[in-house]
């Protein structure tokens, strides 16, 4: 196989994707992605609730 992109998506913010995908990026051939959540997410009042505002989620890309 040879795709043309590996990476993750959405299980979890970006703090805890920093690792994996640094790893990926070491070891792939191809482009890495990663699509990340605010946040790892829980439920408040019966909803879904991602901790990260969208500026600090901004700096945590910023910094991947």
């Amino acid at each position: 196989m040879h795709p043309d992109v590996i990476g993750l998506n959405c299980a979890t913010g970006p703090a805890e994707m920093y690792e994996p995908l640094r790893h990926l990026a070491m070891h792939s051939r191809t482009f890495v992605s990663a699509l990340p959540n605010a946040g790892l997410p829980s439920v408040v009042d019966g909803r879904m609730h991602y901790d990260l505002t969208p500026v600090s989620l901004a700096e945590h890309l910023a910094n991947l």
